[in-house]
């Protein structure tokens, strides 16, 4: 994934509604106020993997699908694992 593709990310995952600080492959994730969870891209093995934690009250399935959505349109070959947490 080149660099104007990790920004291009992060704007559109910002432009969803989500906090979102970035730091090489790597997102912070918050919604309402509320850190949700990380996204942890290695381009060079094709994977994606978000962190997501359960315990506030978030639109998680919805948080999931847009992830899935913008990672494909911009890498349409990267594979998705999602990876849920419900106590820190």
């Amino acid at each position: 994934m080149l660099y104007q593709n990790r920004i291009k990310l992060a704007r559109m995952l910002r432009r969803y509604g989500l906090y979102v600080r970035m730091h090489a492959y790597e997102y912070l994730l918050g919604f309402r106020s509320c850190i949700i969870g990380v996204l942890l891209i290695e381009p060079w093995n094709e994977i994606a993997y978000v962190y997501l934690n359960e315990t506030f009250n978030v639109p998680v399935e919805d948080i999931v699908a847009t992830l899935s959505s913008l990672l494909k349109s911009i890498d349409p070959y990267i594979n998705i694992s999602i990876r849920r947490r419900s106590q820190c």
